[in-house]
């Protein structure tokens, strides 16, 4: 499994990737399938662990959220053609299956029922990896490089471009309430790129995290880490150099301004040595924002920092 999250009211949604062939199934979804080569699952239960729903699902389930009628909605990626597109509305978004891996995003109402599927991608690999929704907001971010990802460049964007390499973030948004396509850029330099989450602020501010890395077979060469563009913010934590694979984060505005971009890594090694990865980031009530992940170094030069006397402190490494 790859995701849980509690929406409250006895909703617990999981997500994940299974080649089992007789995982139970409770599902009101009619394609429950059932392979030994591997497909995604998703399930959904209640707080005392019941089992509600659970299908099979055509690719990899990465990610869930909740919006606040209930419905639940999972992301992730697919290497079939087969991923239903059903829309209740003419108006949401809706695309054919392009390439080798597409994005796909489900929409499940409270019953269960599919009501909304699509996949999103260009003609090479895509994965979609992450998802957060506020309000009618609804943010996915993942990672690919295809030239023709449909792309939407909003009239508030900026600091994005579209030039393509091996491996870019991939971010897109879309309207709840018709499931418009409002945005969907990439952030593209000649680093291997890839996002893993995204979390919305209270003022709708979207924060990424994930890891950077010059292609392992690339040719370019990648000694200069503000090709990756930091970028400095007042009072934010600010790393602008890059030794080995590093997390980073990356923050835009409400009206999609790139405004945050720091690395987050150890400051000794080299091109995969001393590795971070930031996998999974949230934001408080208060706009704190939380990045967890995993580190390789052994060289005790990682950025570390306690919050305070009280809260749990480990400034060793493992072997």
């Amino acid at each position: 499994f790859f995701t849980c999250i509690n929406y409250g009211s006895g909703k617990i949604a999981i997500g994940g990737w299974s080649s089992s062939t007789s995982i139970p199934l409770v599902s009101t979804y009619a394609n429950n399938y059932q392979t030994s080569s591997g497909e995604g699952c998703y399930l959904r239960c209640d707080t005392s662990g019941v089992l509600i729903h659970s299908t099979k699902i055509k690719g990899y389930v990465k990610d869930a959220d909740f919006d606040s009628n209930g419905n639940s909605y999972i992301v992730g990626y697919t290497v079939s053609n087969f991923i239903p597109v059903w829309t209740s509305n003419p108006s949401f978004y809706q695309q054919v299956y392009a390439g080798i891996n597409d994005w796909f995003i489900h929409k499940f109402n409270t019953t269960d029922s599919l009501t909304w599927s699509t996949p999103v991608g260009g003609s090479s690999l895509d994965y979609g990896t992450g998802i957060c929704i506020k309000d009618s907001l609804m943010a996915i971010c993942g990672y690919g490089g295809s030239a023709d990802f449909p792309f939407v460049k909003s009239v508030n964007d900026s600091g994005n471009t579209f030039k393509r390499y091996q491996d870019d973030i991939q971010l897109a948004k879309f309207n709840l309430k018709n499931g418009q396509l409002l945005w969907c850029v990439a952030h593209a330099t000649q680093y291997k790129e890839q996002a893993y989450d995204l979390t919305f602020d209270k003022d709708y501010n979207l924060y990424i995290t994930g890891s950077v890395d010059c292609p392992i077979t690339s040719t370019i060469s990648c000694s200069n880490p503000s090709d990756f563009r930091p970028l400095n913010a007042s009072g934010y934590y600010y790393q602008s150099t890059r030794v080995g694979p590093d997390a980073f984060v990356l923050g835009f505005d409400r009206d999609n301004h790139r405004n945050w971009l720091t690395y987050f890594g150890s400051s000794v090694g080299g091109i995969g040595t001393n590795g971070e990865y930031g996998n999974t980031i949230v934001a408080n009530s208060k706009n704190q924002i939380f990045m967890a992940g995993s580190t390789a170094d052994r060289t005790n030069t990682l950025p570390l920092s306690r919050w305070n006397s009280t809260c749990y402190y480990d400034s060793t490494h493992a072997d």
